[in-house]
């Protein structure tokens, strides 16, 4: 059999050739982006929709009030606070707004019965910072509930804290 393809011409065939199979390989990984995309979104939204489960709470139970980290007025949003939730390492920061309101909602809630200051991984924090978390802390105890404040150790601003919890 004698071969058709002029003489010329054959290089280019087998760059051809070589161009149809790249493309082949992008069109396929293409495809494979897309049905990968479409997997991930249906389980995000699977997630999405049962989510974790509720949390109940009964009844007589303590809040444990456990802050990490500095005590701020705002916590700076940063990929490292998600990359820190993700590998399961406390956060550095602890938001003051959302102690003070879980202590106000803790005192009005009849199945919180008292609250536990764990302050153990409390870093550091301003006077005022932490004078208006006693006040909280004051407002939970004049609701009749008792405060344990709990610590391997405490330095000035946990023991701050501490001195205005029902016992120590």
């Amino acid at each position: 059999m004698s071969d058709t393809t002029p003489l010329l011409l054959r290089p280019l065939h087998w760059i051809l050739r070589l161009l149809v199979w790249i493309w082949r390989v992008v069109v396929g990984l293409y495809r494979l982006a897309i049905v990968a995309l479409v997997i991930a979104v249906i389980v995000l939204l699977w997630i999405s929709w049962h989510g974790p489960p509720l949390v109940t709470v009964g009844r007589n139970v303590a809040l444990v009030v456990r802050p990490y980290g500095k005590l701020v007025d705002q916590v700076v949003p940063s990929g490292q606070r998600w990359l820190d939730r993700i590998s399961g390492q406390h956060p550095r920061q602890t938001s003051l707004r959302h102690l003070r309101d879980a202590l106000d909602d803790a005192a009005k809630d009849p199945r919180i019965a008292a609250v536990v200051l764990d302050l153990d991984n409390m870093a550091s924090a301003s006077l005022p910072k932490l004078q208006e978390l006693a006040r909280s802390v004051d407002q939970f105890r004049r609701a009749g509930k008792p405060v344990y404040a709990y610590g391997m150790s405490f330095d000035q601003s946990q023991y701050l804290l501490a001195s205005h919890a029902s016992s120590i």
